[in-house]
């Protein structure tokens, strides 16, 4: 499974990206160790990888392989990237120039390297997320006429680009969706009427002995709604505990390097479950309520 790799600067990447977790010996041996590097929690236990251990990365877009040593562990919230290697691109830059020296000034190789000791991305950290527009237009301001302008965006809006490259993904997901819960509607909806029909005779005998069309329609929906709740319940409560501890990521190729469902997901799929189980128990329950003690007594099921 192929995962991120990316050379940073050990003094500053851990206050900036202040959401992984790395404890303050291993910061400080990162920053010592030139060849030294911090890989996420995950990929530890994918390649089964311990603190001092090495770790070859095979040269693919720079000409240059690099041999690591494992001097940190970090560790972070679900929704990131667990399966990173950070390490000091100071090694990076100085393996590309030692090659770039060695070969002839025409070699493909040496024109790669002539973008050594410039930085493809630089992370910056607001204090406040009202700040960014401006910030953003500030700084693209001062490097417009330079060799390398810049092109300043927030994270979120740089995750997007990577998505737009997917297509309408999420366009295509919410028709699904939609496709999806109309089945459901359906199936619940039919599944409602048959309940209702075979106790035909039942709602006659409650409404004999004093049962309201009101509490008999309270009754159905009721019915409705928590027989709905409860598999959406196992539904969506259930994808939540299960991936919480099942990691599909490794399945997946590298497409997804990291899969969680957010609490918010999990409470909105149950909603959508109470909502199917109202809207399809109201033709049954406004029925059974309409239903004469006569009608229904005499009926044969």
């Amino acid at each position: 499974m192929p995962f991120a790799q990316f050379g940073v600067d050990p003094d500053t990447v851990f206050s900036v990206i202040d959401e992984y977790i790395v404890p303050q010996e291993q910061i400080k041996a990162f920053q010592e160790t030139r060849d030294g590097c911090v890989i996420g929690r995950k990929l530890a236990l994918d390649k089964k990888l311990k603190l001092g251990d090495s770790l070859p990365l095979t040269g693919d877009a720079y000409p240059v392989d690099l041999l690591l040593r494992v001097v940190g562990i970090y560790d972070g919230p679900g929704n990131r990237d667990l399966r990173m290697c950070l390490f000091d691109w100071r090694y990076l830059d100085e393996k590309m120039k030692a090659i770039g020296s060695s070969l002839s000034a025409s070699s493909p190789a040496t024109l790669t390297t002539r973008i050594s000791g410039n930085a493809g991305m630089i992370f910056t950290k607001c204090k406040s997320a009202n700040d960014m527009p401006a910030l953003c237009k500030k700084i693209d301001d001062m490097y417009r006429n330079s060799e390398f302008p810049t092109r300043t965006q927030t994270e979120e809006a740089f995750g997007k680009m990577f998505e737009e490259m997917l297509g309408d993904l999420k366009g295509m997901i919410r028709v699904i969706g939609m496709a999806v819960v109309f089945s459901l509607f359906c199936v619940a909806g039919n599944s409602m009427a048959m309940s209702m029909r075979e106790r035909t005779r039942e709602v006659a005998v409650l409404k004999a002995i004093g049962f309201g069309p009101p509490l008999i329609l309270f009754m159905v929906l009721m019915e409705a709604v928590l027989v709905s709740g409860f598999g959406g319940m196992i539904g969506s409560l259930g994808s939540k505990a299960l991936f919480e501890y099942f990691d599909i990521s490794p399945y997946t190729a590298g497409f997804l390097p990291f899969f969680y469902v957010p609490w918010i997901v999990a409470l909105q799929g149950l909603g959508v479950s109470l909502l199917i189980g109202l809207a399809s128990g109201l033709y049954p329950a406004w029925r059974a309520a309409s239903l004469s003690v006569v009608d229904g007594l005499r009926r044969v099921i």
